[in-house]
């Protein structure tokens, strides 16, 4: 019996033994797998970020394609006006300005040809770009002065806005102009401000904080809620005046007028003809599309048709380019202008400040009287 007992007790023992080996032989194939599962997850870990980074790199060379077409097609429509200009003075061809683009005006930063050519606003290259855009990546801060009005908010093929091209190109002034686009978003999501954090540090530093600038834009009242601001313009003698866009009326000007510190007697004028001249139609007249009187506020808002610029403004840029005006130009003018008077005076009206400033120039170069309010008398019937 106890040789039994000892028997036992030696298979249990061996047993033991034999299961204390499997154990170590388990642990060590366990240790070792994971160990293998450690340094896999780590060479994933590092695959991925070897991937993340071929993908932004993929992506940035797509940017970098599309900026090398974009900037191709400058490139040709930059010879091409060169070699029309080339053709000029050899007599074959007509001066490339005469036969241009708003676009290609736009890229040469020709104002006054520009001018010719603002009935093309909105129109866009093959890669989507519009007039503004090429302005506002080359820095010409004049053109978009002009074109931002007429072209604001909208996006190219890769859905860059103005704003976005003059980030990109570090034009401190122009993205000033813009920056009623900074909420807008391109296709990837991204907006002015992601764009300028792609800059280089110097760039960047001067960018973000014109990006984050407040503007102030006055709030319409519910009646002009149609009409949306697109920037401002300027401030005159009678009150500040901005661009604005409607689904009606298209682009217009926006004048603010506060008279609550006015003399009276000029108030009363203003509510006066607020009253009549929006009923002035005549193609050489400044057309009023709506006025709007908020006596609590002591505001009066006045939406005007858009114009390019006065007569002015053509002088001297005629002046600097020193080319004169023909004959058939001058008596265009004058015709114009005496045809829009004639209309003042036959409803009563007499204009008390005309002067190149107040002649103001469409679209198609047309002549139009400035009928500004308070700048007209209303001469009562005898």
């Amino acid at each position: 019996m106890c040789e039994d007992l000892r028997k036992a007790s030696d298979q249990k023992q061996a047993l033991i033994n034999a299961l204390t080996t499997e154990k170590g032989t388990l642990q060590e194939q366990l240790s070792k797998t994971t160990e293998d599962l450690k340094r896999a997850l780590a060479d994933q870990k590092t695959q991925n970020i070897a991937l993340e980074k071929e993908v932004t790199q993929l992506r940035t060379e797509s940017h970098d394609m599309k900026d090398l077409q974009r900037r191709l097609e400058e490139v040709e429509e930059e010879k091409k006006a060169l070699l029309q200009n080339l053709a000029a003075v050899g007599g074959r061809l007509p001066p490339a300005r005469e036969d241009s683009s708003l676009i290609s005006s736009a890229i040469q930063g020709d104002l006054n040809t520009l001018r010719r050519h603002l009935d093309q606003a909105g129109q866009k290259d093959s890669s989507g770009m519009t007039a503004l855009m090429h302005a506002a990546s080359r820095g010409q801060t004049e053109v978009v002065r002009l074109l931002r009005p007429l072209e604001a908010h909208l996006q190219d093929g890769r859905g860059w806005t103005a704003l976005m091209h003059a980030v990109g190109g570090g034009h401190e002034e122009c993205v000033g102009l813009l920056l009623l686009e900074r909420d807008l978003k391109d296709g990837e999501g991204r907006t002015a401000e992601d764009v300028a954090n792609g800059l280089p540090d110097g760039e960047r530093r001067r960018i973000t904080p014109l990006l984050r600038k407040k503007v102030q834009l006055p709030d319409l009242p519910d009646e002009l809620s149609s009409f949306q601001l697109t920037g401002k313009i300027g401030r005159g003698a009678f009150g500040t005046v901005f661009s604005a866009w409607s689904e009606e009326h298209g682009n217009c000007a926006l004048k603010v007028v506060e008279y609550e510190e006015m003399e009276r007697t000029i108030v009363d004028s203003l509510r006066r003809e607020m009253g009549t001249i929006p009923s002035l139609e005549h193609p050489h007249v400044l057309r009023y599309h709506r006025v709007h009187d908020d006596p609590d506020n002591g505001t009066a808002y006045l939406v005007m048709e858009w114009c390019s610029g006065t007569l002015l403004d053509e002088v001297r840029g005629r002046g600097e380019r020193r080319e004169p005006f023909r004959d058939d130009e001058v008596w265009r003018c004058l015709r114009e202008m005496a045809s829009g008077l004639a209309y003042l005076h036959e409803k009563r009206y007499v204009h008390r400040d005309l002067k190149p400033e107040n002649v103001l120039l469409s679209y198609y170069g047309f002549i139009g009287l400035g009928v500004l309010i308070c700048d007209t008398r209303h001469v009562p019937v005898a």
